[in-house]
Order: structure tokens, then C-alpha cells, then sequence
């Protein structure tokens, strides 16, 4: 089974992958998927809950067990490749998915290296791939089995830099495109099936946050090991079959299978000529061989429906040009007789008539009415805003803009809530007071698709030079984040430390 070149290795990949029965799909992706969202999930829960420090110990125990199975569910999936290339052997052995367990975690730390060191990388990819392939009766010993794999991996080495470089570029592709399926995913489900989530709300956004990108890559791995590890499964069956011919033995299986199967068609009794002279004309007959027949000619077809729309709707127009070229015509001849201007035999013609004048006049007009009348109707609201008071405002609604009342009410009604023992909505009006007090000072423009680190890249590019106030909001923003989308308490102390930034802020107005 020869593979002279990286293409050929992937392309036969993808072969004997399609070839997989659905049980073998199942396992891999129930120990691989399983620890990726445990992944995760461990990952967002160490970063941003209150409870990390506490919780870390027993999380990392069931991280570790999950990566083990994960291993053992890889190891499995590699034994169902090999038996697709070696269906007589039976290779799926407790053994060996054990000593898989023992071995492959190692590469958690190894890999790493190599890949500092940059040459040895390739031999050692290879390396733990091939162990994970090794058949049953070479892992019975530690000692055979790396000194098979060891030998697997430093055969044919130039091969496995460009199947590394093939799956670089490959990867590349598929993380771009899940990327942007997973950015889009949002705004399909909100324009087809009207489904609105925080996802849709967070817009843009979305594909700044760390999450997203983890997710994007957990998946592109989940995708990618399969097609890396039967190419693997591959090399390691062509480095075997040096020594044991099995390429040769599985070569003359599907020869005798092909010779019986032509010996079959021979024994056969042959058709009767009338049943040939059939089988011809059907062929002839055929689509295929319609270029062979000659023309008919054909009756002429009634036009139907959509023929007849096309041609009313061409008369339409038509009607249309013709009474918009009437209509020029009368209204050059009615300026010509009442201005009479004065005309030389030598002037040149202008391109335009003087009804085009009039009618350009007259566009100029209009948009210069409708410009004037938008702009009236936009001091209008601003006028009537400055004397109405607002009403009250359900501070556990998210549709709330901080524009809704001016910075001293939210002010205000922040320290009278915290008055009360209200930390937590006392800290959401202060920091809708501070965003208030932001849009005021012109640092920010609130709108209610933007979310809060919007509101902080605006600041950075409108407020350069301010570094307290950039620095004193990031703090309140940070603090009002954890605390309202959070799990952290909003105690007495952090709404008194928000209050202090809050004032560094109105310090430099």
C-alpha cells in the first residue's frame, strides 16, 4: 500500500475513514467531545467564578479522569482503523487500551518540547500515533512496543513534515470556516426563526471574547484527529508491511476476488440476439445518443402565463417612455414660447433641454425640504427631553439606557439604595450613572446594541490621554461585570471603591 507523497497519505485518510462503521464515530466522539466541553467548562469556571480556588482540587481530579478516557476512546477508534486494513486479527485488547492510558498522557509534556526544539517534533507526533496503533501482540512487552513504534516514527520522516505542513494549512481552513459558522449561527437563527438570544444582542462582539475562540478550536481539534490519526494508522500498517507483507497479502485478496468475480461473469450463458438487439436500441435511444436523431420540427407553443406577464410588463414600460418623452417635449415647447431667449447661429448645444433644467430645479428643492424638515424633527425630541422628567426605571431591566435619566438621578438613586442595604442594584445605577456622566462629557455615544466593552474601546479612542479616567472606568467596569453577571457578592466596600473611581472620573470634566 504505497503513499509516495503527503496528498496521497491524506486522500487515502479520508478513505478509509468514510469506511468506519458508526459505533467507532460514536466512541471517539463520546470520550473527545466529552472532554472538550469538560475543557471547557473548566477553563470558564477557573477564570471567572468566585468559588475557582475552592472548587479546583476535585475539578481537576474529574479533568484528569475524562482525559484519560479520552485516550482510551482514541486508542479504541485507532484499533477500528487498523482492523479495516487487517480484518483477520482481533485488536482490540483491555491490555492495550490500558497501556494507551499509561503512555499517552506523557505527550502532554513531551510534545511541548519538541515542538521548542522544533526538529525532533515530527518524530514525536509520529511516535505516540504509531504506539497508539501498535496491534495486540506487540504491546505485551513496554520494550517491544517502543522499539516498534520507535522505529515506525523514524521511518519516512520527510513524509510526516509535509502531512504536518498539509494539516497546518488544512486546519487553518477549518478553524476560518467554524469560525464563521459559529459567528453566524446567531443572526441566522434570529432571521429565519426569529430566536433572540444574548448571543444576537452581544453582536460583533461575540467573536472578541476568549470563549469564543476556545470553542472554535475545540471543535477544529475534534475535526482535524480523526483525519490525523488515520493517516497515522496508515503509515504505520505500510512501515509494518516491510517486514510481515501484509499490503501484499491484502493486494492478492482483492485480485482473487476480482478474478472470481470476472470467472462469474464468464460461466454465464449469453444472451439471446434478440434480447441484444433490444438492449442496443434502448441504448440508442438513450439521452446519450439523442444528437444522432434528426430534428422535428415543432408545432408552435401557446405562451403561457409568465411569457405573458414579460410582455405586458415591456408594453408598460414602454407606454411609460413614451408618455414621459411627450411630456418633455410639451413642457420644452411651453418654456420656448414663453421666455423666448434669444439664441446665435453659432452656440453651441448645451446637452441638456431647458426642461431638464426646470426638473433638476425642482429634485434640488425637494431634498433640500425634506433635509430641512428631518432636522427640524430632530431638535424637537431634544427640546421636549430637557423639560419632561423621566419616570421611574426598573433598574433589573436590561432594556434600560443609562440616557434615561440624567448622572445626579442615578447618582442619587444609587446612594439611596445603597442606603438600604441594596448593594447590587446600587452599584447597576452607578455605573448607569457613570455611563451617563461619559455620554455627557461626549466620550462615549450610547445606543442599545453596544455593549460595555464597547463603551470602553470608545472611551480609549475619544478620551487619549486620560489614563485615570480610562483606568478608573475599566476598574468600575470590571467590578459591575463580576458583580452583576457574576457570582461575586456586591459588598458595602466595592460599592464605596466604585463611588471613588467614580469621582477620579468626574474630576476631569
Amino acid at each position: 500500500m504505497p503513499a509516495t507523497s503527503g496528498l496521497d497519505l491524506l486522500e487515502q485518510a479520508f478513505g478509509l475513514l468514510r469506511r468506519l462503521p458508526a459505533t467507532a464515530w460514536i466512541t471517539y466522539f463520546s470520550g473527545t467531545g466529552l472532554f472538550c466541553l469538560a475543557f471547557l467548562f473548566f477553563w470558564e469556571e477557573m477564570t471567572h467564578s468566585s468559588a475557582a480556588a475552592e472548587r479546583v482540587g476535585i475539578e481537576s481530579l474529574l479533568l484528569g479522569v475524562l482525559l484519560l478516557v479520552m485516550f482510551a476512546a482514541q486508542a479504541s477508534f485507532s484499533l477500528r482503523l487498523r482492523q479495516l486494513l487487517e480484518p483477520g486479527e482481533a485488536l482490540d485488547r483491555p491490555g492495550l487500551l490500558l497501556l494507551q492510558c499509561l503512555v499517552q498522557p506523557t505527550k502532554l509534556l513531551i510534545l511541548p518540547a519538541a515542538a521548542l526544539a522544533i526538529l525532533p517534533f515530527a518524530a514525536v507526533a509520529a511516535f505516540y500515533q504509531h504506539f497508539a496503533v501498535l496491534r495486540a501482540r506487540d504491546a505485551v512487552s513496554w520494550r517491544v512496543a517502543f522499539r516498534q513504534a520507535r522505529r515506525l516514527s523514524q521511518r519516512g520522516i520527510w513524509q510526516t513534515w509535509i502531512a504536518l505542513a498539509l494539516f497546518a494549512l488544512f486546519g487553518l481552513l477549518v478553524w476560518v470556516n467554524l469560525f464563521t459558522l459559529l459567528a453566524l449561527l446567531p443572526m441566522l437563527g434570529r432571521m429565519f426563526l426569529g430566536v433572540e438570544s444574548e448571543f444576537t444582542r452581544a453582536g460583533t462582539n461575540l467573536i472578541f471574547t476568549t470563549t469564543f475562540f476556545r470553542i472554535s478550536l475545540a471543535l477544529t481539534y475534534c475535526v482535524l484527529e480523526p483525519l490525523w490519526r488515520a493517516a497515522q494508522v496508515l503509515r504505520s500498517f505500510e512501515g509494518e508491511s516491510v517486514t510481515t507483507g501484509a499490503d501484499l497479502r491484502r493486494a492478492l485478496a482483492a485480485a482473487m476476488l476480482f478474478l472470481c468475480f470476472a470467472v462469474h461473469i464468464n460461466a454465464e450463458t449469453p444472451l439471446p440476439a434478440r434480447q441484444l438487439d433490444q438492449a442496443i436500441t434502448q441504448t440508442l435511444e438513450s439521452r446519450d445518443f439523442a444528437w444522432r436523431t434528426p430534428k422535428v420540427a415543432q408545432k408552435p407553443r401557446v405562451p403561457g402565463w409568465l411569457e405573458a406577464l414579460q410582455d405586458g410588463t415591456r408594453s408598460l414600460f414602454r407606454a411609460i417612455n413614451r408618455g414621459a418623452r411627450s411630456f418633455f417635449d410639451w413642457l420644452d415647447s411651453l418654456v420656448d414660447r414663453n421666455l423666448k431667449l434669444p439664441q446665435e447661429k453659432d452656440a453651441p448645444a448645451t446637452g441638456l433641454r431647458a426642461s431638464s433644467y426646470l426638473v433638476i430645479a425642482f429634485c434640488v428643492l425637494l431634498i433640500l425640504g425634506l433635509i430641512f424638515r428631518q432636522w427640524r424633527s430632530n431638535l424637537a425630541p431634544i427640546t421636549q427631553a430637557a423639560v419632561i422628567t423621566p419616570a421611574a426605571v426598573e433598574l433589573t431591566d436590561e432594556s434600560v439606557l443609562p440616557t434615561d435619566r440624567p448622572e445626579d438621578e442615578w447618582t442619587l438613586l444609587g446612594r439611596d439604595l445603597l442606603a438600604k442595604g441594596e448593594t447590587r442594584l446600587a452599584l447597576r445605577a452607578l455605573y448607569l450613572g457613570c455611563l451617563a456622566h461619559l455620554a455627557q462629557q461626549q466620550w462615549i455615544l450610547v445606543h442599545r446594541g453596544k455593549s460595555n466593552f464597547d463603551y470602553l474601546r470608545e472611551l480609549r479612542r475619544r478620551a487619549k490621554g486620560l489614563t485615570q479616567v480610562e483606568a478608573s472606568f475599566t476598574d468600575n467596569l470590571r467590578m459591575y461585570e463580576r458583580t452583576w453577571y457574576g457570582e461575586h457578592p456586591a459588598t458595602p466596600e466595592a460599592v464605596a471603591e466604585f463611588l471613588a473611581n467614580f469621582e477620579r472620573i468626574k474630576s476631569h470634566a
